[in-house]
């Protein structure tokens, strides 16, 4: 009786489906050992790497299979039409209430998960029907992978980096029949992510102070005044004691220095390194050894997690950032951030009692000091890199540094800049705008904002007009106009990607509620910045030596931003000197990469960026074009004629005409036939990045 009883369940269980037999598991994830999917058009792994899903099948050996995206996906995608899907979306958005929306919205993301915005556009730009062709791509802007062929070297990027912003590069010059550039990107993954060091440190002796003395006046004069981490006198202080111990030591630092020294020999060992470079112009193979001395002690500055170890941690990511390291870079400012937070260096120190006080005023001072400089370098790299942020202003009640701190003028601008840019990348990236116009209204403030800290930047030039300028504070001035314009171009990278008739729609649909003179412009606006990026890089670059803080990431994002624009309208009048920029910006970026060691690969990525605009400005294509549907060019001169005289200056109050398309240019704009509005109602991941999000 027990034993039927126990039996009657098991017969009535439905008999579980069979995976796929792991013989056929594709070729790639079979050659790096990981479980495949067996999944149909491509595997999820080979999607995410952009890899060709072959599979073999042992039943036919002779015949392998390579899986290739259908013409047609529509049960991917959606059930209805576009028109269909977007009528839809537009009377559910009219007869639902916002909360409603909200929750419907939540409700559905439970259930399925759709394609990201930028998922959406990069779709339905292969499927346009004016491009009269039908190429589907395995490559995706919303998620990159980059690997090394093995499984454990894999990082992912979202749709907020360069990286990412290049694929839409790539997705222009498919569709004129060019090789994409994206692929040789890949390869800088290792070189900004890793350091080697070795697995017993080495601790290399000091050299004498006639060494020392111009490199680290060339720290503290070209570096110190923006990231004013440390006190002069102590610092100082602890090189002469370095010095004499390693001299009294018979076995030199290696042998005499304690854990408690570690935190201030990093910071020797890091300024030693910053000054050495910038003081030779090159890497120097000597300035190496100390960096990676200093980086040997890295986890004694964990387990020491106080001021002198916030100092060297910050020390040790300029350095980094310095050499192209901009991951490690990341990493390392962060566990500086961290560990200012378990301090308390983000709070102002309110003593009611002076005398219980044990600490002086300049310790609060150099407190403070350190703590904005964390905040302004971090965001710096998170609008350059698109990562997370590690620190917020919501966290902080530590006062701002003004004009009676006592500290570089540069470096109180250079803190209220980061502000501002802290608020563009959560307002872009992070935070989800629920529709197009809080979304611009957004745009609109932010932009206002910048515009704002610019006249304030002017007063204070021409108050100062009549002091001469010396060549450190030239180059400061250069490093906040790049860090301002590249600001520019992030809080209105949208004008660049999304259609520009849509986009101008959704503006003036809104003129009521915002202000739209400047959002009408914004295109116009980011290839002015890029120009004004380009042409202060290469002017600076030929009067003086490089800059230890100024890193190409901003030159390339001025690139990037010239060549999509020349992609887009390659028969404008400014094309030429636009190609010839972006040619300036390459060579200028590829040796700098070159410099630093980067490999080889990515700097080849950097200078066919150069090659391909030139190809388009003149007119080469690989695939076949309708001649017959160009004008002739007589009408062609007649009408940029006509598009000269509207066209809009960036200073100017212009109307919408700037942004009407040129129905002369025989290269569709891919994204031409998505309407903006249709965006926001299919956008399941707002603007929030996904893993590492470094250029690299």
């Amino acid at each position: 009786m027990d034993t039927a009883s126990q039996e009657q369940p098991l017969s009535s269980r439905p008999p579980r489906s069979k995976r796929g037999r792991l013989s056929l598991a594709c070729t790639q994830c079979r050659k790096r050992k990981v479980r495949c999917d067996a999944t149909t058009p491509k595997c999820r792994n080979c999607v995410l790497r952009g890899d060709e899903c072959e599979t073999f099948d042992p039943r036919r050996p002779n015949g392998p299979a390579v899986r290739k995206w259908p013409h047609k996906s529509s049960q991917s995608i959606s059930t209805i039409s576009p028109i269909q899907r977007r009528a839809s979306i537009a009377t559910a958005s009219q007869q639902s209430s916002p909360a409603s929306s909200i929750v419907g919205s939540q409700h559905a993301g439970n259930k399925e998960r759709n394609p990201s915005w930028i998922e959406r556009a990069y779709q339905e730009s292969q499927s346009t029907p004016d491009s009269g062709t039908d190429v589907h791509t395995n490559d995706s802007p919303d998620v990159v992978m980059n690997t090394d062929e093995s499984s454990h070297r894999i990082k992912y990027m979202g749709s907020s980096s360069l990286q990412c912003l290049t694929r839409f590069i790539d997705l222009f010059l498919q569709r004129r029949g060019f090789d994409p550039i994206g692929r040789h990107f890949r390869w800088g993954m290792c070189f900004t992510e890793e350091y080697a060091l070795p697995l017993v440190p080495i601790l290399p002796d000091l050299p004498s102070m006639s060494v020392m003395e111009p490199c680290l006046k060339k720290y503290f004069s070209r570096t110190h005044p923006l990231v004013p981490v440390l006190d002069h006198t102590a610092f100082i202080s602890d090189v002469l004691r370095f010095s004499e111990m390693q001299q009294t030591s018979p076995t030199a630092l290696q042998g005499a220095v304690t854990s408690v020294d570690a935190p201030a020999l990093v910071a020797v060992y890091a300024v030693l390194s910053i000054g050495m470079d910038d003081h030779e112009g090159q890497i120097s193979p000597t300035a190496t050894g100390y960096l990676t001395g200093a980086y040997s002690l890295v986890s004694h500055l964990l387990s020491f997690p106080y001021m002198s170890s916030v100092q060297a941690l910050v020390l040790l990511a300029i350095a980094m950032r310095a050499r192209g390291k901009d991951g490690q870079c990341w990493h390392l400012l962060g566990q500086a951030i961290r560990i200012g937070y378990s301090i308390g260096f983000h709070r102002k120190i309110v003593i009611s009692n002076p005398n219980e006080d044990s600490s002086n005023p300049v310790d609060r001072q150099l407190h403070s000091r350190v703590w904005w400089a964390c905040y302004a370098l971090e965001k710096s790299m998170q609008l350059e890199t698109g990562r997370p942020s590690a620190i917020e202003i919501t966290d902080c009640d530590q006062p701002l540094p003004d004009k009676t701190s006592g500290l570089d003028p540069c470096f109180i601008r250079w803190v209220s800049l980061s502000l501002l840019v802290g608020k563009i990348s959560e307002h872009i990236f992070q935070r989800r705008a629920e529709t197009a116009l809080e979304f611009l209204s957004g745009i609109s403030e932010l932009d206002q904002a910048l515009v704002d800290w610019l006249d304030e930047a002017s007063e204070d030039a021409k108050a100062n007009q009549s002091t001469p300028k010396s060549s450190e504070e030239h180059s400061f001035a250069v490093f906040l106009s790049l860090q301002f314009h590249q600001a520019q171009i992030t809080l209105l990278r949208a004008s660049l990607l999304f259609p520009e008739a849509s986009f101008s729609n959704e503006v003036q649909k809104h003129e009521a509620k915002i202000s739209t003179t400047r959002l009408l412009q914004s295109q116009t606006t980011c290839v002015e910045a890029a120009r004004s990026i380009i042409t202060q890089v290469a002017e600076f670059a030929d009067s003086q030596p490089d800059f230890p803080l100024l890193t190409p990431t901003p030159t390339f994002l001025a690139a990037t931003t010239l060549a999509l624009q020349t992609f887009k309208k390659p028969h404008k009048r400014m094309g030429r000197s636009d190609g010839e920029l972006v040619r300036i910006a390459s060579d200028y970026v590829a040796d700098c990469y070159r410099r630093v060691g980067q490999h080889s690969e990515f700097v080849k990525g950097v200078l066919e960026l150069t090659q391909r605009v030139n190809q388009v400005l003149s007119g080469d294509n690989s695939s076949s074009v309708d001649q017959t549907q160009r004008p002739p060019q007589p009408d062609l001169q007649t009408t940029n004629n006509d598009q000269r005289m509207l066209s809009p200056n960036q200073f100017g109050d212009v109307g919408t005409d700037s942004f009407v398309f040129d129905p002369l240019e025989y290269f569709q704009d891919p994204f031409q036939a998505m309407p903006l509005d249709h965006f926001w109602a299919v956008m399941e991941s707002d603007f929030a990045t996904i893993g590492d999000q470094g250029m690299c």
